[in-house]
């Protein structure tokens, strides 16, 4: 899961009161309404992508004592019962869906409606349900290869196997809609039609429903439908890259690896954890259960062996050394080599795709900072280091440097431009609507010449966009579908 885990607690590291906070601290009750004060505030003030269906008032004090543990044992029962209060109050709609999801062709236009979704298509509800009535929901849905899903618990695929690179050549992307974030769906539907004109879209949706509201959303932003598939699986948020399916080559074929689904700070996720099991059935073929608690943003491979990941997959996997690690990641994905990089210290994700990208098998991109920023060391040791690394070519690996879209050390945004999808021949960089953002995209343009680059807007997430967002899925296993 992404990140998300620090948006809510992250406004007490932007000028909240900090000299107040020491100077009140012989004053607990103060303290304790000065801290929910500042929650609340924060909670009511912006949407936050969070899947909020999920919480109840005890897991925001894990969500929050991850974020700052100094402050687990200051929340109080009552405050966090008082800041669910507040999170029930704040996103009513959301939470609503979500316990009650849309049935009926009125019960999504309300929802589109009391979401301000209609309001931005420019149609009144009596336009949409009409238009809505109408759609077809068999011309746009992909039908399941699979009656079940085949699913192998603990042996790994026929060796040898090959999780292949995004660069490689693919056949379709995976999106995971934004069904409970109504103000990033126009973003979604530019990114999807960016998708569509490399590959196919496969849409997840959690009923026939949703998929209505879609597509009468994406036909209202004039994108193309002849390309997008809409898949019906309960989700609970946008992350596709973690909790989406590992497309990998064995020798039996094509087979998907499943990540074990376990956001860190969150409550469990049920519909993500599915998804990529159902993912199996859709495309009919067999899933195997990585047995690794791993997020699919620490995992990135150059296609010929070589993967990178932050070592923070060993603090989720206590029982595993790194020789052990090493073995299941060669039975279940074919890594041959395995570059480990030190977490970031105080980055609670620890996904690889927020500091480091393979451009091809022989280039990477490495995020960088101005001197002041918090990782700017990790991020200079980061590029040093893999610079004096063989590539697969048996050269040193030809490094190039982006610079973060917010290098604040006071700012609760993880900007960053590593976090792009190389599709066929486009790139997908996120935009921020910063300075950087040209610079983004330039340096793409100079580390990958005849190239499509282009940019989307992700500044509403304030960790995680483009790839965090997406599952791409190689050519050679959606070439092998019926038609």
């Amino acid at each position: 899961m992404k990140k998300t885990i620090a948006i809510a607690v992250a406004a007490f590291l932007v000028g909240v009161l900090i000299t107040a906070l020491v100077l009140l601290l012989a004053f607990p009750k103060v303290k304790e309404a000065l801290i929910e004060r500042e929650l609340a505030g924060y909670l009511a003030d912006r949407p936050m992508p969070l899947p909020y269906h999920v919480f109840n008032p005890s897991s925001l004090r894990v969500m929050i004592g991850e974020a700052i543990p100094e402050l687990y044992t200051e929340l109080t029962q009552g405050m966090l019962e008082r800041l669910f209060g507040v999170v029930q109050e704040t996103y009513p709609v959301h939470l609503e869906v979500a316990q009650n999801p849309p049935s009926s062709n009125e019960e999504i236009v309300s929802y589109l409606d009391r979401s301000g979704l209609l309001e931005e298509m420019g149609l009144d509800a009596d336009a949409a349900l009409q238009e809505v009535q109408v759609i077809d929901v068999s011309a746009h849905y992909f039908e399941p290869v699979g009656a079940f899903t085949e699913y192998y618990s603990s042996l790994p695929p026929e060796g040898p196997v090959r999780l292949p690179a995004e660069h490689d050549e693919m056949g379709a992307v995976l999106l995971g809609w934004p069904v409970y974030y109504p103000y990033t769906w126009r973003y979604h539907a530019e990114f999807t039609q960016h998708i569509v004109s490399e590959a196919w879209a496969y849409v997840i949706v959690p009923n026939e429903f949703w998929q209505k509201g879609v597509e009468l959303f994406l036909d209202n932003q004039q994108v193309p439908l002849d390309r997008v598939r809409f898949m019906h699986i309960a989700i609970d948020d946008v992350w596709s890259r973690d909790y989406g399916p590992n497309a990998v080559e064995s020798a039996a074929g094509p087979v998907i690896v499943a990540n074990p689904y376990f956001p860190n700070g969150t409550p469990f996720q049920k519909g993500d954890y599915e998804v990529a099991f159902e993912v199996g059935r859709y495309l009919g073929v067999p899933v195997y259960h990585l047995p690794l608690i791993i997020e699919g943003g620490n995992i990135h491979s150059d296609g010929q062996g070589t993967f990178i990941m932050f070592d923070s997959v060993l603090y989720q996997n206590q029982d595993y050394s790194v020789s052990r690690l090493e073995r299941v990641l060669e039975q279940y994905l074919g890594s041959e080599r395995l570059i480990l990089i030190p977490s970031l210290e105080g980055e609670l994700c620890g996904h690889i795709d927020m500091a480091v990208k393979f451009l091809d098998a022989s280039t990477v991109l490495v995020a960088q900072s101005n001197p002041d920023f918090v990782w700017h060391d990790d991020f200079e040791a980061i590029a040093e280091r893999l610079a004096q690394t063989p590539s697969a070519s048996g050269e040193n690996y030809t490094v190039f440097r982006a610079p973060l879209a917010d290098q604040s050390n006071d700012s609760l945004n993880f900007w960053s431009y590593t976090n792009s999808l190389i599709l066929n021949d486009k790139v997908i960089v996120p935009q921020f609507g910063v300075k950087w953002d040209e610079e983004g995209l330039d340096i793409y343009r100079q580390a990958m010449p005849g190239y499509d680059v282009v940019g989307v807007y992700f500044g509403d997430h304030p960790v995680g966009s483009v790839h965090c967002t997406s599952k791409e899925l190689p050519a050679s296993l959606i070439d092998t579908l019926p038609e």
